[in-house]
């Protein structure tokens, strides 16, 4: 048996290897795609700006906030006074308790609106809530 190889069975057959050896890399590759590293560029001058640059404005948004926090911090302190104590036997029994806490905590607060009557009522809560 003489074997005879040709110039074009010889491509064919280097083509046909080389297509099963990449073919699954290839396949590979595409079910599972390379996760680029990120590089996070260095924002613009004008994007670093947050607040006017006059500082009375900035001072006067800085209140604002700092003022908003307060009364969030003392809506918080309530909720946890009232749910730990006055209202613990509820807060046990039933599912939506805290909501119910809540909304008394908020149409509380819409009434009481002064900090210092906000701190008094925390302080005396369980006094005041039945």
């Amino acid at each position: 048996m003489k074997i005879h190889w040709t110039f074009k069975e010889t491509i064919g057959t280097l083509l046909l290897l080389g297509a099963v050896i990449y073919l699954p890399v290839l396949i590979s590759d595409y079910a599972s795609p390379k996760v680029m590293p990120f590089r996070p560029k260095a924002p613009r001058q004008q994007t670093i700006k947050v607040f006017p640059s006059d500082p009375p404005t900035r001072r006067a948004v800085m209140d604002v906030l700092a003022k908003q926090d307060q009364l969030e911090l003392r809506k918080k302190k309530l909720f946890v006074r009232l749910r730990d104590t006055v209202y613990r036997e509820l807060s046990r029994k039933k599912r939506d308790s805290n909501e119910i806490i809540q909304d008394l905590v908020d149409r509380t607060f819409d009434r009481v609106s002064d900090p210092d009557e906000q701190r008094s009522l925390i302080r005396n809560a369980g006094r005041l809530f039945p």
